[in-house]
């Protein structure tokens, strides 16, 4: 019955996001940013800077760490977006997945994003979903 939940929760998303999908030569499952994530948090957005017209700087207040070993507080990290981006807004607590880049074990972090891959988690459906997944790929 979970299964059959979560399938139809992320059915009706990809339903009512269509924005989000675009065409790619070798897509990645929806959620695959949870499972490949190097660290993922809860968080309110602070601050959102365009760096260019593909990329961003964005603050977050982070409120859990749900995987890795973030403090909380706020963090700083880039937000690069290959498809482009306007502003954004989210209003309360989004789920947020990272990956780490540059020298292995430095703490840089950028939002994870590509072909299919969605960094930042806000709408009910989505977060209901991610904490299922999470909750399984911790057993």
């Amino acid at each position: 019955m979970k299964t059959l939940t979560s399938s139809i929760c992320l059915l009706a998303f990809l339903i009512a996001e269509p924005t989000n999908l675009y065409a790619c030569a070798a897509p990645k499952p929806f959620f695959y940013a949870f499972h490949a994530a190097d660290a993922i948090f809860r968080g309110t957005l602070e601050t959102y800077e365009m760096l260019g017209p593909h990329s961003a700087r964005v603050t977050f207040d982070v409120l859990e760490s749900m995987r890795g070993n973030l403090p909380l507080g706020r963090l700083s990290v880039e937000w690069p977006r290959p498809q482009g981006h306007k502003q954004q807004t989210y209003p309360g607590a989004v789920l947020v997945a990272l990956e780490r880049y540059g020298s292995q074990g430095d703490d840089h972090f950028k939002i994870m994003s590509g072909c299919l891959v969605q960094g930042i988690y806000s709408t009910d459906i989505e977060k209901r979903v991610a904490a299922e997944i999470l909750s399984n790929l911790g057993r």
